[in-house]
């Protein structure tokens, strides 16, 4: 083991004066692997190390020798350059850092599911119109509006009608106005009436349609549908009117301006059936009343312009219903 020579000046970091001392320690020994003398290894060793660590000798070698040293230090300098480089570059050998691996996401699977789909369900009570052509009789009336054939139109404080066009149109001025046109066709008791109606400018619940068995007292039944898509049946005598079927949004209507809508009344003694666009939506019984005439109707509500207009008006008579009258098999006597 190596003596130290001199003090440390300047270098309180331990740790850095100790690697450097086995580094010089390591130069030694490869130069007395290498074949230098142990000796002169010694002092090469003390004079560097002295260099390198600022340190302050003890005591210096004598003069009178410097030539040999010069000598010596020709001689091993490469072979020290060598070992010092391989000493400087030698350290500790690194920890190697762990490395974490990452595991491997397991693969999920999904699997798609079918999406909830609306079912369709008819409305109660809307049907396709069965064929009634074959219960249906002669033309009653008929009005392709072409020409006027006994319609009182004219203008009224409430509203007016007028025919343009090939078009009835009927209309109020003011909020919660009724008005009606009556028909010339004749007054009947049963019958199919089939006619188109165009709402030209309504909103909401204005109302139009057909009023069917108008006695002299302005009493009727009453088919209405509304701008916004709903439809109701009503009876209206002297004492008021009655729902006969409530107000009843239905699919069957096309809703908004300037749309076309087919209506259609069946009666039959006290049984009646309604139709929209050939849908069956609603069907009723009454006794109230038992005969009358025909009319068209538009009524507003909130608004205060309600328009509408109709075309194609075709009454039928029915045809009277086929009794079956059983037949008896006389009894044979034994």
């Amino acid at each position: 083991m190596l003596k130290t020579f001199g003090r440390v000046e300047g270098h309180p970091e331990r740790k850095e004066l100790r690697k450097q001392r086995v580094q010089s320690k390591c130069i030694l020994s490869g130069m007395e692997q290498s074949g230098v003398k142990s000796k002169d290894a010694t002092l090469f060793y003390r004079r560097t190390d002295m260099q390198h660590h600022h340190l302050t000798p003890l005591k210096s070698r004598p003069r009178h020798r410097p030539r040999r040293s010069l000598v010596m230090a020709a001689v091993w300098l490469p072979i020290v350059a060598l070992t010092l480089n391989g000493c400087l570059n030698a350290g500790p050998t690194p920890t190697p850092t762990p490395t974490l691996s990452t595991p491997t996401p397991t693969p999920t699977f999904i699997f798609p599911t079918m999406a909830l789909t609306a079912t369709f369900t008819p409305e109660p009570g809307s049907t396709a119109t069965p064929d009634l052509q074959s219960g249906l009789g002669a033309v009653l009336y008929q009005d392709d509006f072409n020409r006027n054939l006994g319609w009182e139109v004219g203008q009224s404080e409430l509203g007016g009608s007028s025919l343009v066009n090939g078009r009835l149109s009927l209309a109020v001025r003011q909020p919660n106005a009724f008005y009606f046109l009556r028909s010339p066709a004749p007054a009947t008791s049963d019958f199919f009436l089939k006619v188109s109606v165009r709402s030209e400018l309504c909103s909401g619940s204005d109302e139009f349609g057909v009023m069917y068995r108008i006695n002299s007292l302005s009493e009727h039944y009453r088919f209405a549908l509304t701008c916004d898509g709903a439809a109701r049946v009503s009876r209206v005598l002297e004492g008021g009117e009655i729902a006969l079927v409530p107000i009843t949004q239905t699919y069957a209507i096309f809703p908004g301006i300037l749309v076309d809508n087919r209506i259609s009344v069946w009666a039959s003694g006290n049984n009646f059936r309604f139709y929209i666009n050939d849908m069956e939506v609603f069907s009723a019984r009454d006794s109230a009343l038992q005969t009358g005439g025909f009319a068209l109707f538009v009524r507003s509500r909130r608004g205060g312009q309600t328009t509408v207009s109709f075309n194609d008006l075709t009454v039928h008579y029915l045809l009277p219903t086929p009794t079956i009258t059983p037949t008896v098999k006389p009894s044979t006597s034994p």
